[in-house]
Parts: structure tokens; C-alpha cells; sequence
């Protein structure tokens, strides 16, 4: 099935940002720009509900929860702290069961992780990082990746098609990352790789 054609199937288009998500139990498309930020698309295909996120680092390294639990919370409320994958990704699982997901019946999509931003005096990128957080933390939750395409140096535009649970894939030049975001341009053929 083509990309316009699928766009046609769908009733609305959502484009998110970094430490943004969306869930629906509708047909819909999801869209983002990624560089060295992950988005999971997670999919419940028994129960119709499917949801993606956008985070840009594994975890915030100011505040850690197991020192001063008081302090986490209080800088979790006054906070993007969807920007950071742990939170982003409990909150995405949180609002896919509230509306009628079960945990048991996820699979997942990565995408993401483009090796651009080096993280000083640690020898990995920011990338990795958020590649090694997100295998790790799917594995933990028993939530299988049925299909990924992370890492290398390249940006990338995806489009998630809920009803489907297919992702268009279109790789784009990481300078080119900022330039796209806002944009919710339908893949020409050719530009695009299908995960199904």
C-alpha cells in the first residue's frame, strides 16, 4: 500500500515533538523528525490502541530519585520530563492502558538514534546512549520490538500509520533534522522504507 493511500485511510494526522507523545484507539498517523531522540511506537493490535513518543535523553542525570525522592518529584512536576525516555516511556504505557491497552499484547518500533552528538568525556554518543536505555528498558518490560532502524548518522522522518501499524521510514541528511520538524510532508516513492 503506498504512503498517500494510507494517508487517505487515516482521518487525521498528528505530528509530535521532542518530549511529546500520542495515543489514540483510532486511525490515525503519527508523525515526528528524529536525529539522535527516540520514538517507540507501541501497538496493541487485540484491544485497537496504538501510541508513539519522542524523548531526547534516557534519563535526567540532575536529579536522582533513590538520593532524595522529595526532590524528583518536586523537579518531575516543574519539568519537561518527558524529554527523557523513562518518564516518556511509563507515561506512553500509562495512557495506552487507560484507554483499554494491555500491556501483555505490546509490541514495539524503534526508531531513532542517530550518532551525531558526542557526550563529553564518556566516548559514546548521545545516541547510544538512548539506543542502549531503550533496548534495555523494553527488555525489562517484556515488550517485544517487532522492527527498528536506529543508530547511524542519519536523521530520519517517520510516520506512524496506527490502524496498520506500519512506519514509514524516509532518511534524511542529519543537517537537514531542525529544517523538517515542523513539516508533515507524505514520503515520495522510493524515499521511504515500510516496516510491517
Amino acid at each position: 500500500m503506498k504512503s498517500k493511500t494510507l494517508l487517505k485511510a487515516h482521518h487525521k494526522m498528528v505530528t509530535i515533538y521532542p518530549g511529546e507523545y500520542h495515543v489514540t484507539n483510532r486511525s490515525e498517523a503519527i508523525t515526528t523528525v528524529l536525529g539522535s531522540c527516540i520514538s517507540v511506537c507501541l501497538y496493541d493490535g487485540i484491544n485497537g490502541v496504538s501510541g508513539m513518543n519522542h524523548f531526547m535523553l534516557p534519563k535526567n542525570t540532575r536529579v536522582d530519585m533513590n538520593e532524595n525522592k522529595a526532590e524528583f518529584l518536586e523537579h518531575v512536576a516543574h519539568s519537561n520530563s518527558l524529554r527523557y525516555g523513562v518518564t516518556s516511556m511509563e507515561i506512553l504505557i500509562n495512557k495506552m492502558i487507560s484507554l483499554g491497552g494491555r500491556k501483555r499484547n505490546f509490541t514495539a518500533k524503534i526508531f531513532g538514534g542517530a550518532n551525531i552528538l558526542p557526550v563529553a568525556g564518556t566516548g559514546v554518543t548521545v545516541g547510544e546512549q538512548n539506543i542502549h536505555f531503550i533496548l534495555t528498558f523494553l527488555k525489562a518490560e517484556g515488550i517485544e520490538i517487532t522492527n527498528q532502524d536506529i543508530g547511524k548518522k542519519v536523521g530520519r522522518k517517520i510516520i506512524f500509520f496506527t490502524k496498520h501499524n506500519s512506519v514509514y521510514v524516509k532518511p534524511i541528511p542529519i543537517t537537514k533534522v531542525k529544517e523538517d520538524l515542523p513539516k508533515t510532508n507524505i514520503p515520495h516513492a522510493g524515499e521511504v522504507v515500510l516496516f510491517d
